[in-house]
C-alpha cells in the first residue's frame, strides 16, 4: 500500500474515520486470557480481525504490548489474565558490562509471535493498512535498566545509557524490518518514557535513537507513527517532528487543541480520549461527550484524527468503545447533540480546621489529624512560575525563593516547603564542574569528576562553607521563605549527605565499585565532607528554617550492605543530625533507593520522618513497613515520582489514594511523591495530589 497517499488521504478527508489504540479488549469477547493473547499469533490475528469486523477504524492496528521487546533480551515478565504483561527488575545496571548484552533476533520468542501474528492479518486485509505495534528505544532501555535508575543514569552515567541506547535500537531496527517483510504497512513506536524527559535529555537520548529508526525503515510504503503520552511533550513537540515520523500519536496528558498547532500540516497527528478515566471507568455518556469536545476543539485542523490517549484496558465495557465510534460517526454526520457535551461541576474540597504547620508537626508527633498532610516534592519545577531557566532559577536565592513562595500561593493546601536547589549545591562547594541547560537542573560534569580515580579520594579536604556561593545562595533563599511562609507552613531545607555529595565528585557507578577496597579513603573524604557541611548545616539553621532533610541515598542494599554503611557514613551522619537537634531543629531523612536501612538511619539520625519510595529492608511491601516502622518514624511517599509525566489523571488519582490505604493509617504519614515530582512535569498533577489528600478527611 502507498503509505504515503495514505497519510495525505487522512488528511483530505473530510470524514474521518477513527484510530484509537484498540487491541486488547477483544480478548474478553473472545472469551480468551491475555497470556492466551500474547502466546499465540492465531489468536492475535482473530483479535485484530474482530476489531476490523466491528469497529470502523481507519486502520487495523497490533497490539501495544510494551513487554515483549524486553522479554526477548531476558527480563523477568509479570503475567495476568487481564492486564498488559509487565517487565519486572532490570538486566542491566552500572555495573553491567554493555558490550556483553547481546541482540536478540527478532524472529524468536514473543517477537516472532507478534510478527507471525501480524503476517495472518496482513493476508486477510486489503482494504486499509496495519499497523504493527513495537517500542521505543528510550522506553526500552529504561525497561532493561528500570525505569527509575535510568533517569538518574542519564545525569550519571550517559555513557552507560548511550551504549544501551545503541543496542536496543539496532534491535528495533531489525525488528522492525521483520514486521515490515510480514506484511505490515507501518509501526505505532510507543515511547512513554521519554515523556519524563526535559526537551534537552530527549534530544540526547531519545529523538537521535528514534529518528535513526525512522530513517532506516519508513518509506513511501511503510510509515512510521510515534506514540508519546508525556506531559512534558508540549516542550519537546518540535524535535519530535524533527524525527521525520510521518504520524503522532499523543496521550491525553496534554490539550491537543494546544498541541495541534505545532504540528506540521503534511503530519498526521492521533489522540487523545482518556483510555482509563473515560474509556475504561467511564460511562458511555461521558465517553460520547468527551470525544465530541475532543473533535469540537481539533477538528478545524486537517491533520488531526481522534483516538484514544494510550492504549485502552482490556477490561473496557465494549459499549463505552461503541460509545466512543458513535460520537465519532454523529460528529461527523453534523448531527452532534449539543447537550452531551456539557461537563459536571468538579467537587469542592472538603473544609480543615487545622493550620498547615498544625498538621504537619502533628503527623510528625503521630497525633490527630483533620486530613492527610501533603508534600508534593517539588523542587526545580516551580521555577515555571518565576519564568526563569534553570541556570537562571538556581543561581539566584531571589528566584528560588520566589519559586517556593509563588508555589505556596497556587497551591495553599500544600502542607511543607521544603527548599531545594539542585543535588550539585554542595559539591560545587568543592569546585566540581557542573553542566547546567535551559530546561535540566545542574548535574556534575562527569568529564572532569574532581574524584576521577580512586587514589584521589585523599584531595578532599574540609572547604569553608561560607566561602561557597552556592550554599550561601542557598542559606539566603531560606532566610526569604521563612520571611515569607514560616509563619503560615513548615519550612525545611534539603541537604546532600556526605556520602552522597562525595559520590557527585566521582560518580556514584565508581564510588559503588570503591567500597570494598577503598573503604578506610572514602571514609576519611566522608568525614571532611561532614566537616563543611556541619557549618552549613548551622548556617541554614540560623535562618530560622524548621529543620533540615538529609539525602542519604547510599543506605540501601540497593548500593551498599549495612555493614559498609555503618563504617562508612553512619557517624558523619549522626553527627550532622546532632547539628539540627541541638539548634532546636528536626531531622527528615530522604532515602528513595530500594531496600533502604530505615532502623540503622533511625539510630543514627533520630529522624521524625523518612521519605521513601520503596519497601524498606527486610520489608515486602509499602504496607509491611508501615507495619515495621510506623509506630517509629512518620512515613512520607511513597507514590511514583514519574507517573506525574506518564500514565492517566485517574491512574495517578488512584495511586495516591492506594498509598493512602496503605500506609496512611490515622495520622504519622504525609502524602507525598517517593521522590523529587519530575522537573520538567505540568504542575496540573500537584493540585491533583493535593486534591486527593484533601478529601481523605480523617475523624
Amino acid at each position: 500500500m502507498d503509505m504515503k497517499q495514505w497519510v495525505k488521504d487522512q488528511i483530505a478527508a473530510p470524514v474521518k474515520k477513527a484510530l484509537p489504540v484498540l487491541t486488547f479488549p477483544a480478548a474478553e469477547k473472545m472469551g480468551v486470557t491475555t497470556k492466551e493473547l500474547i502466546y499465540s499469533p492465531d489468536l492475535q490475528a482473530e483479535a485484530m480481525m474482530y476489531i476490523h469486523d466491528h469497529t470502523d477504524m481507519a486502520a487495523v492496528l497490533a497490539f501495544m504490548d510494551l513487554s515483549v521487546e524486553a522479554e526477548a533480551f531476558g527480563s523477568t515478565i509479570r503475567y495476568s489474565d487481564n492486564e498488559v504483561p509487565t517487565v519486572i527488575g532490570s538486566i542491566v545496571d552500572e555495573d553491567s558490562n554493555v558490550d556483553l548484552l547481546e541482540v536478540p533476533d527478532p524472529r524468536e520468542g514473543r517477537t516472532g509471535v507478534c510478527i507471525e501474528g501480524v503476517r495472518k492479518v496482513a493476508e486477510r486485509v486489503s482494504d486499509k493498512p496495519v499497523i504493527a505495534g513495537n517500542i521505543g528505544p528510550f522506553s526500552l532501555a529504561g525497561r532493561l535498566m528500570d525505569v527509575n535508575e535510568v533517569m538518574f543514569l542519564c545525569y550519571d552515567e550517559p555513557d552507560l545509557v548511550h551504549a544501551v541506547l545503541n543496542k536496543v535500537t539496532d534491535f528495533i531496527i531489525a525488528y522492525t524490518k521483520e514486521l515490515k517483510a510480514a506484511g505490515a504497512d507501518g509501526v505505532m513506536m510507543a515511547e512513554p518514557l521519554a515523556g519524563l524527559l526535559s526537551p534537552d535529555l530527549t534530544e540526547e537520548f531519545s529523538n537521535p535513537y528514534v529518528k535513526r529508526i525512522v530513517d532506516e525503515t519508513q518509506d513511501d510504503e511503510f510509515i512510521v507513527i510515534v506514540h508519546n503520552c508525556g506531559s512534558s511533550v508540549k516542550n519537546t513537540i518540535d524535535s519530535i517532528v524533527a524525527t521525520g515520523a510521518a504520524g503522532l500519536h499523543l496521550g491525553n496528558a496534554v490539550d491537543m487543541a494546544e498541541m495541534m498547532p505545532h504540528i506540521p500540516e503534511d503530519v498526521v497527528c492521533f489522540g487523545n480520549v482518556d483510555p482509563a478515566a473515560q474509556f475504561c471507568h467511564g460511562t458511555a455518556e461521558s465517553v460520547y461527550a468527551a470525544t465530541v469536545e475532543l473533535l469540537e476543539a481539533c477538528s478545524q485542523y486537517p491533520n488531526f484524527i481522534v483516538s484514544s490517549g494510550c492504549d485502552i484496558p482490556q477490561l473496557t465495557p465494549w459499549e463505552n468503545i461503541e460509545a466512543f465510534f458513535s460520537a465519532v460517526e454523529h460528529f461527523y454526520a453534523d448531527s452532534v447533540d449539543e447537550d452531551t457535551t456539557a461537563a459536571a461541576a468538579a467537587a469542592k474540597p472538603a473544609p480543615t480546621t487545622m493550620t498547615s504547620r498544625e498538621r504537619f508537626f502533628a503527623a510528625l508527633s503521630h497525633e490527630p489529624v483533620d486530613r492527610v498532610p501533603v508534600h508534593p516534592f517539588v523542587a526545580g519545577t516551580n521555577r515555571i512560575l518565576t519564568g526563569a531557566t534553570f541556570p537562571e532559577w538556581a543561581s539566584s536565592a531571589e528566584l528560588i525563593a520566589k519559586g517556593y513562595i509563588e508555589m505556596a500561593k497556587m497551591f495553599p493546601e500544600e502542607d511543607c516547603v521544603l527548599v531545594v536547589v539542585d543535588f550539585t549545591v554542595e559539591a560545587s562547594a568543592w569546585g566540581q564542574p557542573v553542566i547546567y541547560n535551559r530546561n535540566n537542573p545542574g548535574r556534575p560534569d562527569g568529564t572532569r569528576r574532581l574524584v576521577p580515580t580512586a587514589d584521589d579520594y585523599g584531595n578532599i579536604k574540609p572547604v569553608d562553607a561560607l566561602a561557597s556561593e552556592r550554599m550561601v545562595m542557598h542559606r539566603d533563599a531560606c532566610k526569604i521563605v521563612v520571611d515569607e511562609l514560616g509563619n503560615e507552613k513548615p519550612v525545611f531545607a534539603y541537604v546532600m549527605g556526605p556520602l552522597s555529595t562525595l559520590s557527585l565528585m566521582r560518580g556514584q557507578r565508581k564510588i559503588r565499585r570503591d567500597f570494598s577496597a577503598h573503604a578506610d579513603d572514602i571514609r576519611q573524604a566522608v568525614e571532611n565532607v561532614t566537616e563543611t557541611l556541619v557549618q552549613f548545616a548551622n548556617m541554614l539553621m540560623e535562618t530560622g528554617i524548621d529543620g533540615i532533610m538529609w539525602d542519604t541515598y547510599f543506605a540501601g542494599s540497593s548500593n551498599m550492605t549495612r555493614e559498609q554503611w555503618t563504617n562508612i557514613e553512619r557517624d558523619s551522619v549522626a553527627r550532622l543530625a546532632q547539628v539540627v537537634i541541638d539548634k532546636g531543629g528536626i531531622n527528615l531523612v530522604h532515602s528513595c533507593q530500594s531496600g533502604a536501612y530505615f532502623d540503622l538511619q533511625i539510630e543514627a539520625l533520630q529522624p521524625a520522618a523518612i521519605s521513601f519510595l520503596h519497601p524498606a529492608f527486610g520489608c515486602d511491601s509499602l504496607a509491611s513497613t508501615k507495619q515495621q516502622y510506623g509506630d517509629k518514624v512518620a512515613l512520607m511517599g511513597a507514590v511514583t515520582p514519574w507517573n506525574a509525566v506518564h500514565g492517566t489523571d485517574l491512574e495517578w488519582d488512584q495511586e495516591c489514594k492506594q498509598v493512602i490505604e496503605e500506609i496512611g493509617g490515622d495520622t504519622g504519614f504525609v502524602l507525598a511523591p517517593g521522590c523529587f515530582y519530575p522537573a520538567n512535569a505540568s504542575l496540573g498533577r500537584v493540585k491533583r495530589m493535593i486534591d486527593v489528600a484533601v478529601s481523605a478527611t480523617r475523624k
